[in-house]
């Protein structure tokens, strides 16, 4: 019993879910939510998770501040063996 709902919903009743979880959860990566029915009323719904869109301005303001930063660092004459030697001694 796969109906499309007046509210774009997928419903479908509890018993099915097992044998139809694959088609399911490809309609949910679609971007379709899927209603699951207990004795004719809702009882759960699964939709995809969205992830947060990254903000261009929020990643400039960053790495700018981390710039300015590291324009403040100490300048450390040191050969690479010396800097791989200090961190297996945990002393930078």
């Amino acid at each position: 019993m796969v109906a499309e709902d007046v509210g774009g919903r997928v419903l479908i009743s509890e018993s099915e879910v097992p044998e139809r979880f694959s088609e399911l959860m490809a309609r949910v990566a679609r971007g379709e939510t899927v209603a699951i029915m207990r004795n004719g009323k809702v009882v759960a719904e699964f939709s995809s998770v969205s992830e947060p869109k990254p903000d261009p301005k929020e990643a400039q303001t960053a790495v700018a501040r981390f710039r300015e930063e590291r324009a403040n660092w100490e300048q450390i004459n040191a050969t690479l063996d010396e800097l791989l030697q200090w961190r297996r001694e945990g002393l930078r």
